[in-house]
């Protein structure tokens, strides 16, 4: 994404790029990971509470993926393709796609923090 950034004739290859990794890749592994998830508070005897906050963060992140990531980068390609990336539109819906990823980049280490530090919480 920085080289399509700095060189638009590389963006509509990047966006294509993130688009393919976001449904084959990562929307899999979302699905991969909630049904782990599910399992090791299935297997467990005592479930801690970090466990009950790591898969609500989840849920949250894999509705913004699915939800609202998913579709905004479909629109940045089709806005792209359609009038150019130094459109208002295009611009817009750019800079909403990075602050959704990170967003979702955030709650994912999170999600690993709480499993990592397994957190006393009540």
């Amino acid at each position: 994404m920085a080289r399509g950034t700095h060189d638009s004739a590389n963006l509509p290859f990047a966006l294509r790029g993130v688009k393919f990794i976001d449904d084959y890749v990562a929307n899999p592994c979302y699905l991969i990971g909630g049904i782990t998830g599910v399992l090791m508070i299935a297997m467990g005897k005592n479930v801690a509470p970090f466990l009950w906050v790591a898969i609500a963060v989840y849920l949250v992140a894999m509705a913004l993926a699915y939800g609202v990531y998913t579709p905004l980068l479909s629109r940045q390609i089709k806005t792209l393709d359609a009038k150019g990336s130094g459109n208002p539109e295009y611009q817009t819906l750019a800079r909403r796609s990075n602050q959704v990823g990170v967003t979702i980049g955030l709650l994912v280490i999170i999600i690993l923090a709480l499993k990592i530090f397994e957190p006393p919480l009540w």
